[in-house]
């Protein structure tokens, strides 16, 4: 994950002190803004964690307040002061509180983590809205990708930023393991689902295929909600 420039603030407000006309004025503008947003945004991630400590009935496992643990809460801080969305910086929030409670047979791993934090940061409200989709239908479902483009389609309306159903699932699937799917998933072949299995010459386009796919929510997906997506969204 890459870290921004630290004399970055300094290069911006240098840069707009040459403006020509009103260039002092936009750099303490500038400068305020910075100062005030960086500061609210990691005060207000740091309460989201402390409230989602104080939630659960447990207490931080010690083994994951180690270097990873604090590497983990930097990542997070760093994120969250840039991060524009309260969803996102309350995902955040959430993941890293997730992390440090974590203990059993199958706790979070830092790379696990990791991995939430850059789908975190990627996703759109799309993403989220398909996950929720496929966690309620299960790991045993098949979930056709016409239902799936019609979820994406209503997350688009909503003013949430637009996305394609494909990019989306090619995301959730192939990026990030959060979801599996295939032309025959969890599906009986015999019949009329094996002829519609059948790889037709005309349809071998990448998009062409994946509208074929049916589609269920995988392991790593589901403990993704589960650990990330844990409290309704709320606006």
């Amino acid at each position: 994950m890459s870290e921004p420039p630290k004399n970055l603030s300094a290069i911006v407000r240098t840069w707009l002190t040459l403006l020509p006309g009103a260039g002092g004025t936009i750099s303490t503008a500038w400068s305020e803004w910075e100062s005030s947003r960086r500061s609210e945004r990691i005060e207000s991630t740091l309460q989201q964690i402390t409230d989602r400590l104080n939630d659960v009935e447990a207490t931080v496992n010690p083994t994951k307040i180690d270097a990873s643990g604090m590497q983990l809460l930097e990542l997070v801080l760093r994120e969250a002061e840039i991060e524009s969305s309260e969803r996102k910086r309350r995902r955040f929030a959430d993941l890293l509180a997730s992390y440090w409670l974590s203990e059993g047979p199958t706790p979070i791993s830092y790379d696990e983590a990791a991995l939430y934090l850059r789908a975190t940061r990627e996703f759109t409200e799309s993403h989220i809205g398909v996950l929720h989709q496929l966690k309620q239908a299960g790991e045993s479902a098949a979930v056709p990708y016409e239902v799936i483009k019609q979820l994406v389609e209503i997350e688009e309306s909503d003013g949430v930023l637009a996305a394609n159903a494909v990019c989306v699932m090619d995301d959730l699937c192939s990026r990030f393991g959060f979801a599996k799917r295939s032309w025959t998933l969890n599906q009986d072949i015999e019949g009329e689902t094996r002829k519609s299995s059948l790889l037709f010459t005309g349809n071998l386009s990448p998009e062409g295929i994946a509208r074929k796919c049916f589609h269920a929510i995988s392991k790593r997906g589901q403990r993704y909600v589960d650990f990330v997506l844990r409290k309704p969204d709320t606006k």
